[in-house]
């Protein structure tokens, strides 16, 4: 999907009347809809690296982290795309990061 220029569809949504504005709206939750269901998927679809580096995560459907094999995670450098700070152990039997676990 590519990105309109924003000046332009913010006119034409302004003129949009009725079945037209339903459609457009119905449109915009099929895609979100659909970009939601892959990003899901991906997250449960996880595996451990097996080379020793972190892997992009999405961890409870709402925030993206760096894991690796031993569960460690951190927070995605905004910059580099790279290890940022460190966020926990990961503790997949509680579903929860252990922000208090030492980083290894």
């Amino acid at each position: 999907m590519s990105t309109p220029d924003i000046s332009a569809l913010l006119l034409s949504i302004k003129d949009m009347k009725g079945e037209d504005l339903v459609t457009l709206l119905a449109a915009i939750n099929s895609e979100m809809q659909t970009r939601y269901e892959d990003m899901k998927a991906k997250a449960i679809n996880w595996e451990a690296p097996t080379d020793g580096a972190a892997r992009r995560w999405l961890y409870k459907e709402a925030f993206y982290y760096l894991r690796d094999a031993k569960n460690n995670v951190w927070h995605i450098d905004t910059k580099t795309g790279g290890l940022g700070d460190w966020k926990g152990r990961f503790i997949p039997e509680e579903d929860r990061i252990d922000s208090d676990a030492d980083e290894s």
